[in-house]
């Protein structure tokens, strides 16, 4: 958690004190949100989320709401199918996490894939963060292709934890 931490201060300096790149942005806020709730995932285990989780997922919702607000009038270098992407990604999660909050989807056992899950999105991001940057003359390629391996890599853990992931499984 503490080098997820400095990778995520080092890439807030970058997004509000050098260029603005909605696509670092973007991945900054998806890496800090699921970060801290796949962290927070150990803490509460099977009590579920509280107070806590439904600032955070309130805050990702402001911020994300701001970035669509400001979505026209920003500089936009990156292609947009990688930003409708992730806002797309960040939505899923953060539904889930409400779906979590407020009890209507109960699962005892969900705070290990949780875990999982949260964490592997957010090397993801961070490893699609990198290559978006260092590989610029690929452009849109980069970005696609490194959230193309997440993706992957999201359902690689899915199918090698299936059973930690279906364990105590009931909706409500």
């Amino acid at each position: 958690l503490m080098l997820m931490s400095i990778v995520i201060l080092t890439a807030l300096a970058g997004v509000f004190f050098f260029r603005n790149r909605p696509f670092l942005t973007l991945i900054t806020i998806h890496s800090s949100y699921v970060t801290f709730t796949g962290f927070r995932a150990l803490k509460y285990k099977t009590i579920g989320p509280g107070r806590i989780e439904l600032m955070a997922a309130l805050v990702l919702l402001g911020v994300a709401s701001l970035f669509v607000w400001n979505l026209q009038s920003i500089n936009i270098v990156w292609h947009m199918s990688v930003i409708y992407y992730l806002l797309g990604f960040l939505m899923v999660i953060l539904i889930y996490d409400f779906l979590r909050i407020f009890k209507v989807l109960q699962w005892p056992q969900a705070w290990l894939p949780e875990h999982f899950l949260k964490m592997t999105s957010s090397f993801s991001a961070l490893f699609s963060a990198a290559a978006g940057t260092v590989l610029t003359g690929w452009e849109p390629w980069s970005q696609i292709g490194s959230s193309s391996l997440g993706t992957l890599l999201l359902i690689w853990v899915i199918w090698r934890y299936r059973k930690a992931f279906t364990a105590g499984r009931k909706a409500v």
